[in-house]
């Protein structure tokens, strides 16, 4: 039987930040989202962890505190969290994570990553979510002969409208996505944009950010998106498309051209989801594979706090 390693509840001053980013880099499911700088924004320093005496194996606990309760949310802007490490990962690794969740927590609304998707989970209320990863080909010219008939389509109507891509700033894309998206959107927080500007600033230091965008043949911004690039993977984290963006095909303009110009050390896209029909249908429409994930949910709120709830 394989030794479990020693896991300590570490409060988040207290956390050796190099040594948290380090292992974050060198574990085989490092994403950013797990990053020591982007965990702060993302919780406004208020994040947690579970640790191993090494270093190695890492949780990150965005755990959040109401009325005397214990809350463990997704943040805004994470799709996946979790278990990070050396691997292999197995179901004894991962228990000896997870059972420190129920016992700790009240409250549990929290996205594990694609690598620690187990049958350990009878406990909890559990919801496999999806996520798109298309694999970049070496040679981009060969990735778009994998490309739908309807993606095609979609590129060549932008091609005729004469869309042109070049960098765009943070607020002009959040402009897009107020103008067009947010009203759709019922939980949506103000807050939420200064998140996004203090991720793209801080990600721009440590030069893992992009913002583009499609002009229309005016020089009018009609489209745009924010891209982190961490390790080999480029994640599409935030976009706005207008109208006039969607009529002329600008979105999947915008993606082809990210993926044909991307750095030649970037070898996957990250489409960031989705559940939604519709956007899987058309990211998968570029050649993207599921790398899914689980949501897990539990309850141990006291009865009546739960009849409250209802």
């Amino acid at each position: 039987m394989e030794k479990l390693p020693a896991i300590n509840f570490v409060r988040h001053n207290d956390i050796n930040q190099i040594l948290w980013n380090e292992s974050i880099f060198n574990s085989i499911n490092g994403n950013i989202y797990a990053n020591y700088w982007y965990l702060d924004v993302v919780t406004e320093n208020k994040w947690d962890a579970l640790i191993s005496d090494d270093y190695k194996w890492l949780m990150p606990l965005p755990a959040k505190k109401k009325f005397g309760f214990k809350y463990l949310p997704t943040p805004v802007f994470v799709q996946q969290l979790g278990i990070y490490g050396p691997g292999p990962f197995t179901e004894e690794i991962c228990y000896n994570f997870i059972k420190h969740l129920d016992s700790n927590f009240d409250l549990i609304d929290y996205q594990i990553n694609h690598y620690n998707i187990f049958n350990i989970f009878e406990d909890f209320k559990v919801k496999e979510r999806k996520n798109l990863i298309l694999k970049l080909n070496p040679n981009r010219d060969l990735i778009q002969k994998e490309y739908s008939d309807g993606i095609k389509r979609k590129l060549s109507k932008a091609n005729s409208n004469n869309l042109k891509v070049n960098l765009a700033s943070i607020r002009s894309i959040i402009k897009l996505f107020q103008d067009n998206k947010e009203k759709t959107l019922k939980n949506w927080n103000f807050k939420n944009y200064t998140i996004l500007e203090q991720l793209f600033h801080m990600s721009s230091l440590r030069k893992t950010s992009i913002c583009v965008a499609v002009y229309n043949e005016k020089g009018n911004i009609i489209c745009g998106a924010m891209i982190l690039e961490y390790k080999n993977t480029a994640t599409f984290i935030f976009s706005g498309n207008s109208e006039e963006g969607k009529e002329k095909g600008a979105l999947p303009f915008l993606i082809n051209d990210y993926i044909m110009n991307a750095p030649k050390n970037i070898f996957y896209f990250d489409f960031e989801g989705s559940d939604n029909e519709g956007l899987y249908q058309f990211y998968s429409g570029f050649g993207a594979k599921e790398y899914n994930y689980l949501h897990l949910k539990k309850n141990n709120l006291p009865f009546y706090i739960r009849l409250f709830k209802r």
